[in-house]
Formats: structure tokens, C-alpha cells, sequence
């Protein structure tokens, strides 16, 4: 989906994303609350700001993070607010639970000045059966559900979506380069995106602003770890993403490590075997399927200094 406001003006919306978009029509007459659901990465704000304007254009759109604001705050939204006002809550799957009640106290009683618009990654289902949500809050989501799948369901529109986020980024960083071509595309469509457009977006930037072509899911990590910093934002290798095995015990009562002190323990065991060598066919990197310098981002992310593992007389080569 692009930023723009107009439904018709969504890529997806004559194919994939049709569903969606016409709830999303009757959604926005309909003046109820709304609750998007589906994957990080979808368009779920995109699909909310759509909603918004069509109801009436000049109404002022609020992003509000779930996780982060108190039932005081809310508070004073609901005072403070018209009802020329749509609220967006995004992370609406970490309200807590008191904050849940009270929202759909006022919602269902009316006493909410403005129009509200829910996000989450979790349908409104698996929200019920969750102890830690208030129940009351998914009576409000069950009004209005609407799906929006991830990009690996949407491949019609795959090509729509590259185009335009590589266009962008060039345009951005005033860059003079061919559009991408059909084989361009055709191996973009190779990788796999986790964060959907969001992970397709920040793939076509780093591509765009190094002028480099990915061959493999490696290369695209790297390149794309270039832009941000030591985050890993794509997919890995099989074996990178793979977590590490507890070798100590197969006991259920033993402590669950967090995946990051999983992925940190399996990465120190695997410098432990190459004695601090990251790089070349005897390294770490090698045994663990995953390019050096994506490996490298990774350990000053989890914090292991891999000199610390070498023998006085190696060298990473």
C-alpha cells in the first residue's frame, strides 16, 4: 500500500487486498470502531488512514501507541477531543488489561468524542483467549474485523509494491538509476520479508542507495544491516534463524533461554570451534551458514567480542 488516501489508489485493492478494502469502504460510513489485523509490515495505518479521510477528509488522524499509553492519558484524549478526531491505536494486542476495560466502557457507552481505528498483529480470536487482555475490549474488535494478509499471499502485487518503493528511494537520495527490471524483480520475489512491505521497503533502500544487487538472503541481510545499524531486519539463512539447542539438559523445568541468549550462545559455541576466527572456511561464519560481516553485526548487537575467543597466534582471514 502507498501513503496515499484514497482506497481506489491502494495497490492490492482491485486483487488481493479487494476484501479490505471494501470493508474498509463500509467501515468508513459506518462510524463504528474498526480493528485491523494481521502481520507486522501489512499496511494496517496505511488501510487506517484511508478509512479516516473517507469519512470526512478533514478530520485529524491520532497514531497512538497501545503498549505505552495509561488509562490517564486516555483520559484526557476523551476530554480534549471532538469528534471531527480518528484515533489510531497501533499495538492494540498490549493494552493493559484495566486500560482495555476502561476504553470499552466508553466506546460502547458512547462517551468517546472521536472515532477510533485499532491495529494489531493478533486477531481478535487469539486476543480473547489471551489472559493477560481485557475481554472487554474484544467485544469492541469484534464489531468490525478486517484482515489484511501478509505480502508472500499477494503476489500480484509484488511488483507494484518494488516499483514503487524503489522509485522512492531514488527520488529520495537523488539518485539517477534504471527503473528495475524484469529480472530484477523476479529475483526480489526470491527473498522472503518477514516484515512484509515494511522489510520490502528498506530492502529497495539499501539497494537503491548502494547501487548493489542481492544474489542471496545473506547479501540482502548485510546490505541491508548497512542501512540501519547492527538490527537484522530481513530473513536470514536456514541455519542462522535456526535456534540454538539447550546441549546441557532436555529437562522442561530447566531455564528457556530468550532466543537472543540462544542465538548468543550458539554463536559463542561456534567461535569457541574456530578460536575467534570469523571469517574464511575454517571461521565461525562458515559454520554457522551465514555471511561474515551480517555475523559481525549480529555479535556487537548480542555483545560477544569475538577476540576474546582467539588463540594468541590467529588471525581472522
Amino acid at each position: 500500500m502507498r501513503d496515499g488516501l484514497n482506497f481506489d489508489e491502494l495497490i492490492g485493492a482491485t486483487g488481493a487486498l479487494r476484501d479490505a478494502c471494501d470493508r474498509g469502504k463500509i467501515a468508513a460510513v459506518s462510524g463504528v470502531a474498526v480493528f485491523l489485523w494481521g502481520e507486522p509490515g501489512v499496511g494496517k495505518e496505511t488501510l487506517a488512514r484511508a478509512i479516516a479521510a473517507a469519512r470526512e477528509p478533514s478530520r485529524r488522524f491520532l497514531p497512538v501507541d497501545g503498549a505505552t499509553v495509561s488509562w490517564r492519558q486516555w483520559e484526557t484524549l476523551i476530554s480534549k477531543l471532538s469528534d471531527d478526531a480518528v484515533v489510531f491505536v497501533d499495538r492494540a494486542e498490549k493494552i493493559p488489561r484495566q486500560v482495555g476495560r476502561n476504553l470499552s466502557s466508553a466506546i460502547l457507552s458512547g462517551t468517546v468524542p472521536f472515532q477510533t481505528i485499532f491495529s494489531s498483529t493478533a486477531s481478535c480470536q487469539t486476543l480473547i483467549s489471551a489472559s493477560n487482555f481485557s475481554t472487554e475490549l474484544t467485544t469492541v474488535f469484534a464489531a468490525f474485523p478486517i484482515f489484511l494478509p501478509p505480502l508472500r499471499e499477494r503476489p500480484s502485487d509484488f511488483a507494484a509494491f518494488a516499483t514503487r518503493f524503489f522509485d522512492e528511494a531514488t527520488a529520495e537520495a537523488r539518485l539517477l538509476r534504471d527503473p528495475l527490471s524484469s529480472a530484477e524483480l523476479e529475483r526480489l520475489r526470491a527473498f522472503e520479508y518477514p516484515e512484509n512491505l515494511d522489510g520490502l521497503r528498506r530492502a529497495l533502500k539499501a539497494i537503491a542507495e548502494r547501487d548493489v544487487f542481492p544474489k542471496t538472503a545473506a547479501e540482502l541481510e548485510t546490505l541491508v544491516s548497512s542501512e540501519v545499524g547492527t538490527r537484522s531486519d530481513l530473513s536470514t539463512s536456514t541455519a542462522a534463524a535456526r535456534t540454538a539447542p539447550d546441549e546441557e539438559s532436555d529437562d522442561d523445568s530447566a531455564e528457556f533461554l530468550t532466543l537472543d541468549e540462544a542465538m548468543k550462545a550458539h554463536i559463542e559455541r561456534a567461535l569457541v570451534r574456530s578460536h575467534g576466527v570469523v571469517d574464511g572456511k575454517n571461521g565461525a561464519a562458515k559454520a554457522l551458514a551465514i555471511n561474515p560481516y551480517t555475523l559481525r553485526a549480529r555479535m556487537v548487537k548480542l555483545g560477544i567480542d569475538w577476540t576474546a575467543f582467539r588463540d594468541d597466534d590467529e588471525s581472522d582471514g
